[in-house]
């Protein structure tokens, strides 16, 4: 098409597990004929996906290989996906860059730039900003530059002028998400290829829900203050279907995770999908639900498709943590129900706990033991809570005293190394590292409180006590066999063409 402009070479780079966004910025980009690369990092010892060991991270670091890779290209554009823990890696890569890079423009996006954007505004090495949703406001920004500048009047970019910054509003939500094109797996695919052993495919785009701890509610907040109260947009049951008759046919994937917010809704589109799926495509697969999204008509045809995990958040045994400080609404004879339609038609029972909300008592972790054993779950994954900025829950937890001024501008920045001092984490080191191991031994040893108070205490207190929590988790998951962390491992210990 002649009326497209010059084409532009883009280079992303990122660190971690694989990455949707990118891979559909790629796809949108590569459509309008622009030439798309990737320098990636698999750090295996972030955390994502088996076990984080910092030490580990910094010896392996392929920081110097990714800059060598940009200085031999000289891209048009350096995109970085940024979340909060990588948001210093992402800055030091960016100013390494921008010195064998000179024309380049580097562009920040993700989730914390969107929730901190005059933060990240701050930091010279950073050009450029897309906040919000990226396909088309990233491929404007790409094509608009010349000579290293880009033009500053596209909805969704703020675009550096020296030491001034032009911040234009966001537009509304992509309508329509069959019209963009399938996703560029083949991005992470080529660097990774054991990857591509569990496909992630989204159905959907938002949640229909807000919780305060989630980056989902900032999302909701920003685009309702431009008018646009969309919650959920979801994909036709033909678009989903033609790209995953695509992976099939390559003959690679064994496993589908389904990475929607809430997979289990509408039960309409549910009900025309799951049928198809077991017919056209057959491979067991994955997905996230939620409390009150699932009844025994609607489990028993998610199992008949091939769903082997549901994973649920639940996230407090406490209904007042949940509903006080979480946004979450739903009872305990909700989690309960929810709990036992799931195992009863024979799919297994992932269920997530945070630890350390802000006003969590004594009474409430006792509470969370007794909820989660009722729950009896096949898997339970707990997690320290993280403060992502520009979220909700930081508002509740400075207002609690929990987390000082000071606290969340070093977390604004990307300093993750050390949490807030008046936290719960902190004011309550032993009494969580001891319910984190009897979270873990609840799934594997079922849950016997006589027997496993005792030695989840002396546990707690040991030297290994960091390791015990994984140990557990490991040899759970060999016991239920779990996809998940089989793929995990298969990704952690593959061959790989990096950065």
């Amino acid at each position: 098409m002649s009326s497209l402009p010059r084409k532009k070479k883009v280079l992303f780079v990122y660190n971690s597990s694989e990455h949707i966004g990118l891979t559909y910025l790629s796809s949108f980009l590569k459509a309008r004929g622009h030439e798309v690369r990737l320098s990636y990092d698999p750090q295996l010892f972030r955390g994502e996906p088996l076990v984080r060991v910092p030490g580990l991270v910094e010896r392996f670091d392929l920081s110097a290989r990714i800059v060598q890779q940009a200085a031999a290209w000289q891209p048009d554009a350096v995109g970085f996906s940024c979340y909060t823990d990588n948001f210093r890696w992402m800055l030091g890569l960016a100013a390494a860059i921008k010195e064998v890079c000179p024309e380049a423009l580097t562009v920040f996006g993700g989730v914390h730039v969107s929730g901190v954007p005059e933060v990240v505004a701050s930091y010279p090495q950073v050009d450029a900003m897309v906040l919000g949703e990226g396909e088309e406001a990233f491929a404007e920004l790409v094509e608009s530059i010349e000579d290293g500048r880009a033009a500053t009047d596209i909805a969704n970019c703020w675009v550096r002028d020296g030491e001034e910054w032009t911040r234009n509003p966001l537009r509304p939500y992509i309508v329509d998400l069959d019209a963009l094109p399938v996703r560029d797996y083949q991005l992470f695919y080529d660097k990774v290829p054991a990857l591509e052993s569990t496909y992630l495919c989204m159905t959907s785009r938002g949640c229909p829900y807000s919780c305060s701890y989630c980056s989902v509610e900032m999302y909701h907040r920003i685009y309702t203050e431009i008018g646009d109260k969309t919650r959920v947009r979801k994909r036709s049951v033909e678009g989903v279907l033609e790209e995953l008759h695509e992976i099939k046919a390559r003959g690679r994937a064994k496993s589908i995770a389904f990475y929607d917010e809430v997979f289990t809704s509408p039960r309409r589109w549910l009900e025309d999908f799951l049928p198809r799926y077991r017919d056209e495509i057959g491979l067991p697969f994955w997905c996230y639900t939620y409390p009150s999204g699932l009844d025994p008509s609607l489990a028993r045809l998610m199992a008949d498709a091939g769903c082997w995990m549901m994973t649920m958040g639940v996230q407090s045994g406490s209904q007042d943590v949940r509903r006080n400080m979480m946004d979450r609404r739903e009872s305990d004879e909700k989690l309960f129900a929810t709990a036992r339609v799931i195992k009863e038609v024979g799919i297994r029972l992932s269920v997530d706990k945070i630890l350390g909300s802000p006003g969590e008592s004594e009474q409430d972790r006792s509470l969370d033991l007794k909820v989660f054993r009722q729950l009896n779950p096949d898997r339970i994954l707990t997690f320290p809570l993280t403060f992502f900025p520009g979220t909700d829950m930081v508002r509740r937890a400075e207002e609690a005293g929990e987390l000082s001024r000071e606290e969340r501008e070093r977390l604004e920045n990307g300093h993750l190394e050390q949490g807030p001092s008046q936290g719960q984490l902190a004011q309550n080191d032993l009494a969580y590292r001891k319910l984190r191991i009897q979270m873990g031994m609840i799934s594997l040893l079922g849950g016997g409180e006589k027997l496993l108070e005792p030695l989840a205490s002396l546990l707690a207190r040991g030297p290994t006590a960091a390791l015990v929590n994984p140990l557990l988790l490991a040899t759970n998951a060999v016991r239920i066999g779990d996809r998940k962390f089989e793929y995990l491992v298969e990704v952690a210990f593959s061959s790989k063409s990096v950065p």
